[in-house]
């Protein structure tokens, strides 16, 4: 799935504010993980399979670090991620005189629903039409 990391300082100021004792932070590096380690305040693509709540924070697995999950911003949905990891509710197909596939999904994701029209195998229409 992808999200956005906050940027480094953004990150060193959330993780003060929820854990203020536990927080083993310095100016250089966030849980030993350093400015340079990871894209602090890109996007990134985060297994959400490697989510860890066995530990006092939250984290996921991201290059090879345990980032804590406050740190991460979910993105917008885009049509990539809601076709790819949503859950297809409704899934139409119809075909005109010259030989087009329209093709109309409704798609929980997120706790969201949204509609998509493709043409031909691609996204047309994409909108947010209801929340779950």
């Amino acid at each position: 799935m992808k999200m956005r990391l906050m940027t480094f300082d953004e990150a060193y100021k959330t993780l003060r504010e929820v854990y203020p004792i536990s927080a083993n932070l310095t100016n250089k590096s966030l849980f030993g993980i350093r400015k340079k380690s990871i894209p602090w305040g890109k996007k990134v693509e985060v297994d959400i399979n490697t989510l860890n709540n066995n530990g006092y924070i939250p984290t996921y697995a991201l290059n090879g670090f345990l980032v804590p999950a406050c740190v991460f911003k979910a993105d917008d949905a885009n049509t990539n991620d809601v076709l790819r990891y949503g859950i297809i509710l409704t899934d139409d197909e119809l075909w005109d005189k010259t030989k087009t596939c329209v093709r109309i999904k409704i798609v929980s994701y997120e706790q969201a629903v949204y509609y998509v029209k493709m043409i031909n195998g691609n996204v047309v229409e994409f909108k947010k039409v209801g929340v779950v």
